[in-house]
């Protein structure tokens, strides 16, 4: 009998295992230790999970007056599908009740172990989705170029700094790039050799899919439609083929992309919630143009607001990419337009991505360049590799030396990044409350509960003024100093904890609910408060100089004042 033989090819799996190397240290990051039903978020931005995407399936079969309605529901049903086991195994052995009505502890005998189990969960979804956002890569690059090129362009997305962030959690930008570079590994063969039936669907599940999971991946498919159509359609007609048959393979794509879009949104499964979702979404736009979202800066449509903007965006690319990396980028693409500009054609979405970014949205953040990074990276592969293929010398060992120093550049704040992350200040913090808490103790804080260290539960926990979120102005004055430390003369809580956050202003190492000027009272001992700790693990390789996250996340500095024996504050 003749054995059989399972052909694996080694490059994909090796550069899978390399990936899960780097990025599975840390998953574990920002779960909740949910004593308490303020206490079951995690402390990324933005990250719903555990209970988000629970939430989200559960408001389909049992609508709810209020809603998370910031993303599409794609991403929901992924998690909940990777739940599932876990969740039926809890159920079978007793350890989970149900929903119990959605009121803490919804249903489960543990909450503490049974959030983390999910938390974990939901972020090994994500670190999936980085394993095709890689391999998306080597795909698109290999297409049009060749596999020298693809595992180069591999290497750099892998070591693209937002990845070390965003593969180990909750958020759907990983997510929304691993469909997306899906999509553009079929876009380049579509441009390389044909836009077959078997491309057709997959470039349109994964521009659905993507769509499906954050509409921001709109910007690099403006450009990616009509360039295929026409390219497309060119071929057929040199063929002889007009007419409806032409037209085959668009239409086909076009509808999965359709189906894809309606069944993962939420469109076909919950009209009501995508467009209240839709309507959400608009609104929040008009809002962070107006300025009225203080946490994202915008900027108007003067030249001066053109120009910063402009550097912003060119900031945040050369952060993601490494600036050496950023500049190899701009090298490939003028060595490709010398050599072979048919290949520009893979440049375009990135194009009509920053175009859409800069003249509709008018902001950025570090994410916000992911998909425009992606594909700047196909080009600083090329660049790598043409540099190597070279017949002098000195342009060979330019592109090894360059590839080496974005290569290291970008791993060494990979592993920084990690280390913070696995060193996490809110660890040491937790340990330190614990062991000085005892049972009736008070602890206040300011701003979202999020970002909170684990509290014992024998402790009372409340925010020492109301967080009401980004749509509501920040009470910062006098009088708003004044009327908290009257609170606490009332309350005389005996922990008081300070900690930075998504509302924090500029780089202030408090939330943004806490005013400054009461802040500085605090730290001067005026308040009847001294600070009694201040947490935050030194960084591992501070010279490489990582580059900030979106919000204060990792590692934030975590103060903690304490009462002063019977002194009122």
């Amino acid at each position: 009998m003749s054995a059989v033989r399972l052909a694996v090819p080694r490059t994909p799996l090796l550069l899978v295992v390399l990936a899960l190397v780097l990025y599975l240290p840390g998953a574990w990051w920002g779960a909740p230790i949910a004593t308490g039903p303020e206490r079951i978020h995690g402390w990324a931005v933005d990250d719903e999970t555990p209970l988000g995407p629970l939430a989200q399936v559960n408001n389909i079969l049992h609508p709810q007056e209020v809603q998370n309605l910031g993303y599409p529901l794609l991403h929901s049903f992924l998690v909940v599908g990777a739940y599932a086991p876990y969740l039926g195994w809890m159920r079978v052995s007793g350890r989970w009740a149900g929903p119990q009505g959605g009121e803490f502890p919804y249903g489960f005998r543990d909450p503490v172990g049974a959030l983390r189990t999910l938390s974990l969960i939901g972020h090994l979804v994500s670190i999936v989705m980085a394993l095709f956002v890689i391999l998306g890569a080597w795909w698109a690059a290999r297409e049009i170029w060749d596999d020298r090129t693809g595992v180069m362009a591999a290497l750099l997305t892998m070591v693209s700094y937002p990845m070390f962030y965003y593969s180990r959690t909750g958020n759907v930008d990983v997510p929304m790039m691993a469909f997306a570079a899906i999509a553009m590994a079929a876009y380049a063969r579509a441009l390389q050799v044909a836009m077959s039936t078997r491309v057709a669907v997959i470039l349109g599940a994964a521009v659905g899919a993507a769509l499906a999971t954050k509409e921001q991946a709109l910007g690099l498919f403006l450009a990616m439609a009509p360039v295929l159509l026409v390219v497309h359609l060119r071929r057929e007609w040199r063929a002889g083929r007009r007419g409806p048959i032409a037209w085959k393979t668009p239409m086909l794509a076009l509808a999965v992309a359709l189906l894809a879009f309606g069944l993962g949104s939420g469109l076909l499964v919950d009209p009501t919630r995508f467009f209240a979702h839709l309507a959400h979404a608009q609104e929040r736009m008009e809002l962070a143009r107006s300025g009225a979202l203080t946490f994202i800066p915008t900027y108007p449509r003067t030249w001066d607001g053109h120009l910063d903007l402009a550097l912003l965006l060119g900031g945040f690319m050369a952060q993601a990419m490494t600036l050496p990396g950023l500049a190899l980028a701009g090298v490939g693409i003028a060595l490709v337009a010398w050599r072979d500009r048919r290949s520009l054609l893979l440049l375009l979405p990135a194009v009509s991505y920053l175009a859409l970014l800069y003249f509709a949205t008018r902001t950025g953040q570090l994410r916000y360049l992911m998909p425009a990074t992606f594909v700047l990276g196909l080009f600083a592969a090329r660049a790598v590799i043409l540099a190597g293929e070279s017949r002098h010398r000195t342009l060979r060992l330019a592109g090894v030396a360059s590839a080496a120093l974005v290569l290291g550049l970008g791993l060494l704040r990979g592993v920084d990044l990690t280390w913070a992350m696995v060193k996490d200040s809110r660890h040491a913090a937790a340990a330190w409350i614990a062991a000085e808490a005892r049972p009736g103790d008070r602890l206040e804080y300011f701003g979202s509960a999020y970002k909170l260290p684990a509290l014992p539960e024998h402790l009372t926990v409340a925010v020492a003024t109301p967080h009401r979120g980004p749509l509501v102005a920040l009470r910062r004055d006098d009088a708003a100093a004044a009327e908290i430390a009257a609170g606490w003369r009332d309350r005389q809580p005996r922990f008081i904890l300070v900690a930075p956050d998504w509302s924090s202003q500029g780089n202030e190492p408090h939330s943004g609910s806490l005013p400054p000027q009461l802040f500085a009272q605090l730290d001067r001992g005026e308040l009847g408060y001294r600070l009694a700790a201040t947490f935050q693990s030194p960084a591992l390789l501070p010279w490489v100089r990582r580059p900030a996250l979106d919000y204060p996340m990792v590692n934030i500095p975590v103060r903690v004042f304490v009462r002063v024996g019977g002194t009122q504050p």
